[in-house]
């Protein structure tokens, strides 16, 4: 039921997220009491994938933003650009932001989104964030770990093209 639900207030009370990702999520005033659904609202960005009940979401804490549209690829991808003066003491370039949730087949999907990211006006005088449930093993895996597979095409284009690193690697 609306407002039982609470991993979104939960992650908001311990960590008070700049920037928060979310991929097959309900609507956020699924995750809320009534009384704090009007201030998420004008926080958060959230579209449903379609013929399911979930979808992508993002939520920025400070600054105003506006909406970007993947056709294609709209709940599986949520973006927004943002403005407004807590961003622009970080970088003068603008924001855009992307939560994914890569669909199947994946590697197919993941190359279609990365194109249309790119294709968008003025991407090149942007910096990006783009995270989420790509679907895909993206790590560089340590030699002691069962798991080899990985997909560091993925890794190497985000590299070259958007100037993205992989936070977890760098963290670990």
């Amino acid at each position: 039921k609306a407002g039982q639900r609470a991993h979104w207030r939960r992650i908001f009370e311990a960590t008070a997220p700049d920037v928060f990702l979310v991929q097959e999520t309900r609507s956020p005033d699924h995750y809320v009491t009534k009384d704090e659904w009007p201030a998420l609202r004008s926080r958060s960005h959230w579209r449903s994938a379609p013929n399911v009940t979930w979808g992508s979401a993002i939520y920025i804490r400070d600054g105003r933003w506006r909406p970007i549209e993947l056709p294609d690829y709209d709940g599986y991808v949520v973006g927004v650009e943002l403005a407004g003066p807590k961003i622009e003491g970080v970088t003068r370039r603008r924001l855009r932001v992307f939560s994914v949730h890569v669909p199947s087949p994946y590697i197919r999907p993941m190359h279609e989104i990365l194109d249309r990211i790119a294709a968008l006006p003025n991407a090149q005088r942007c910096d990006h964030i783009i995270g989420g449930d790509f679907n895909l093993t993206t790590g560089v895996r340590h030699p002691s770990e069962k798991r080899q597979v990985h997909n560091l095409w993925l890794l190497d284009r985000m590299r070259r093209e958007f100037n993205l690193m992989n936070a977890w690697q760098v963290a670990n």
